[in-house]
């Protein structure tokens, strides 16, 4: 009988754990349809990335051409974490034009510029957001056919570890 009870008790508890696992949400992760999807909006020189989230500055992407001539540019962003590409567009450049854009929502996002038919790219990580400074990341094409980069802040000092981005090894 003492035997009985205790086998009793043992699965008794082991269904509440279970039952508590199950309402804690620690039963498995989100599957790809229950995921939110991060919205993208594109226009033909601009392009916004996610829904603005409380009060964290965007990031800005510029790509502009400094060449003296029309170039062909593709413009990719992907969030590896979510094996997902949100946005994977060619543009066609004048002299002096630019497409503009930004990242709202945090994340960890690999942005990658590319002029096809050249083997000229670029390719970087974008993955600081917080609410007291503004950012931006200038891609140039320039007239030899190269691609440079660089990243710019405000500087302002303040905590933004209230929006982590886990990089794709983290989350792995």
């Amino acid at each position: 009988m003492n035997e009985e009870r205790s086998r009793r008790r043992s699965l008794l508890v082991s269904a509440a754990l279970v039952g508590a696992l199950l309402l804690s949400g620690c039963s498995a992760a989100p599957s790809e349809s229950q995921r939110d999807a991060i919205p993208v909006e594109e226009s033909t020189r601009s392009f916004e990335i996610g829904e603005r989230v409380d009060d964290v500055s965007p990031h800005g992407v510029t790509v502009v051409n400094d060449g003296n001539e029309t170039r062909t540019v593709a413009v990719s962003v992907a969030v590896p974490v979510r094996n997902e590409t949100l946005l994977n567009r060619t543009y066609s450049l004048a002299p002096d034009e630019r497409v503009e854009g930004e990242l709202r929502r945090p994340a960890y996002y690999e942005l990658a510029v590319a002029l096809p038919g050249s083997g000229a790219s670029h390719r970087g990580a974008i993955d600081i957001f917080d609410h007291c400074n503004s950012y931006g990341t200038t891609l140039t094409v320039h007239s030899d056919g190269t691609v440079s980069s660089r990243t710019t802040s405000s500087l302002a000092g303040c905590e933004r570890a209230q929006f982590p981005t886990p990089t794709p090894t983290e989350a792995a």
